[in-house]
């Protein structure tokens, strides 16, 4: 029987692929100027990251919970394992020159054990790129004054709500060092519901981007940027590199 996190994939994964959002560019950004070798994408989904890792010249290897998503995956010519990250990751110790969790951190219970691994599996100097919510952004503040809870607003897959603090902590407690945060800053924001009227106008407005919600599938309108520093108030999305001792 599937558990609640794979059925969830499955269901994502069998409509269509992973939402390519403007901060999952700016993740891929952070990635160039690591050093070039084998790629573990963990939490790959059907390989729309790892076409980009692909292209700047990483040899990819992905894991994922989701059958579906590995199929896909394989398909379009990387190397895929089906495997849940929440035993070990299933990998040599050193074998990899740079790991990529976009999103995954937090639908993990035990973070210290899942950054140990990517410890294992990294080589000397390798490279983690790591992407999480930040759930002490400005937005979700609000909503929490209003009475929701993070579960409530965030992906029904998440476990754990990260600020840039305790992430921060959790890194170096399991042994990263020359850790770098920024963010995607969101500075405005319109609803789905004034959204769905007003798209046609928002469409044509360069200073605008269009966005679909993973829990109602619905377009949501921000004006946002990426910043050199994180921020707690700002930032909805919180980009991290970091290396290995």
């Amino acid at each position: 029987m599937l558990h609640s996190e794979e059925k969830i994939s499955e269901t994502k994964y069998a409509a269509g692929t992973e939402i390519f959002r403007s901060s999952k560019k700016f993740l891929l950004d952070m990635a160039k100027d690591c050093k070039k070798g084998k790629v573990l994408d963990i939490g790959c989904g059907t390989g729309v990251n790892a076409v980009h890792l692909d292209s700047m010249g990483f040899e990819v290897t992905g894991i994922d919970l989701s059958k579906t998503a590995i199929e896909k995956f394989t398909e379009r010519g990387f190397s895929g394992l089906v495997h849940d990250i929440t035993s070990n990751i299933p990998f040599e110790d050193n074998s990899f020159e740079m790991v990529f969790a976009s999103e995954v951190i937090e639908h993990l219970d035990d973070v210290n054990a899942f950054l140990s691994e990517i410890q294992r599996v990294l080589k000397p100097e390798g490279c983690l790129i790591l992407s999480t919510p930040n759930s002490v952004f400005w937005a979700y503040r609000l909503l929490t004054m209003l009475g929701k809870s993070p579960s409530e607003f965030q992906h029904p897959g998440h476990l754990r709500f990260f600020s840039p603090r305790l992430l921060n902590r959790s890194l170096q407690g399991t042994g990263f060092f020359r850790i770098q945060m920024s963010g995607r800053n969101m500075y405005f924001i319109i609803g789905e519901v004034f959204a769905s009227f007003l798209s046609p106008i928002l469409e044509f407005l360069p200073i605008f981007q269009k966005e679909t919600r993973f829990l109602t599938q619905k377009s949501f309108f921000h004006i946002s940027r990426k910043s050199k520093i994180v921020s707690p108030f700002w930032s909805d999305t919180i980009l991290v590199k970091a290396f290995k001792m």
